[in-house]
């Protein structure tokens, strides 16, 4: 029986949250959700239209504590290749949580357009950090650094297909030159 209380938006993101991440994601639904808040669903319907904005409201949180961390390390960090790793420490982190869910979701029809757009907030968003150390250790110049080590760590930490010691030797050879 649903309760009658309020029950708090933190309270449905967290039981939303744990859903998502347990099982890849097999019991994340509005309605479980609501079961396991004790509430209605329409009461989630209230604060979230579909299923899809209540994923992207708990995935933003957790960007942004990466986000944060991103900003730490690059304003923290000794030099230039610690500045970048610790970048890619905290992006591989956040993808990481959702890698898992990602793959079960990316191939579905219509989303290309979708992902463009994220890759895009992604990049503009992690350049931010990796301008600034440009900026701090001299390195940056008239070309677009920050926005091409920003694509070679998203295209590390979700393809593989180069190395974070491939960035990093890149950094050592850009200080040095």
């Amino acid at each position: 029986m649903p309760r009658t209380s309020k029950v708090s938006i933190e309270e449905i993101l967290d039981t939303a949250k744990r859903m998502l991440l347990d099982k890849d994601g097999e019991a994340f639904s509005m309605r479980n959700i609501a079961k396991e808040c004790g509430i209605s669903v329409g009461t989630i319907y209230n604060y979230y239209p579909d299923k899809d904005t209540l994923m992207e409201e708990i995935m933003i949180q957790d960007w942004n504590i990466a986000l944060q961390k991103m900003s730490e390390v690059s304003e923290n960090a000794s030099d230039l290749v610690e500045g970048l790793s610790g970048i890619i420490e905290a992006m591989r982190e956040f993808i990481m949580i959702y890698r898992h869910i990602w793959m079960k979701h990316g191939n579905v029809p219509g989303t290309f357009q979708l992902r463009d757009a994220y890759h895009n907030r992604l990049v503009r968003e992690v350049s931010g950090s990796v301008r600034h150390l440009l900026e701090r250790f001299g390195t940056e110049r008239d070309i677009s650094l920050d926005i091409i080590f920003t694509e070679s760590i998203l295209s590390s930490v979700t393809r593989n297909n180069i190395t974070a010691a491939d960035i990093l030797h890149l950094a050592g050879y850009i200080t040095k030159h």
